[in-house]
């Protein structure tokens, strides 16, 4: 009884194969990281200090150059913006206007489509692309 052994292995690469020098070395993440995510630090720094500012005293607020880290963190400032203007009547007229915009939008929205599903007229193909 003869043993058989695996066939050798030939330093040709197969066909359709990349040989192991030319392999180019893949990133764990996309290229687009390397930009998107100092994007991001830089769009969320001046929500970062809207809520410092939010939380300092009037003086350390208006103080130039910028007080980045407050002294006294004064979380009074909440009460007191609420306080000062009908915050409730404001979100009331906003979720008013919201809602007829997007019902009207609906209602006249759908109104067009049948239009444009049913009826044949001047233009129709133009305005369908």
């Amino acid at each position: 009884m003869t043993a058989t052994s695996a066939p050798a292995r030939s330093k040709v690469a197969a066909r359709g194969s990349v040989p192991a020098a030319r392999r180019r070395r893949r990133l764990p993440f996309s290229p687009w990281h390397l930009v998107l995510v100092p994007a991001t630090l830089v769009l969320l720094f001046p929500f970062a200090w809207l809520l410092i500012t939010s939380v300092e005293t009037p003086a350390e607020a208006l103080h130039f150059p910028p007080v980045l880290t407050p002294h006294v963190l004064r979380f009074a400032n909440y009460p007191d913006a609420l306080a000062s203007a009908p915050f409730g009547r404001f979100f009331t007229n906003s979720a008013i206007v919201a809602v007829a915009t997007v019902l009207s939008n609906l209602v006249l929205c759908s109104l067009a489509g049948y239009a444009f599903a049913r009826f044949r007229f001047l233009g129709r193909t133009a305005l369908s692309r």
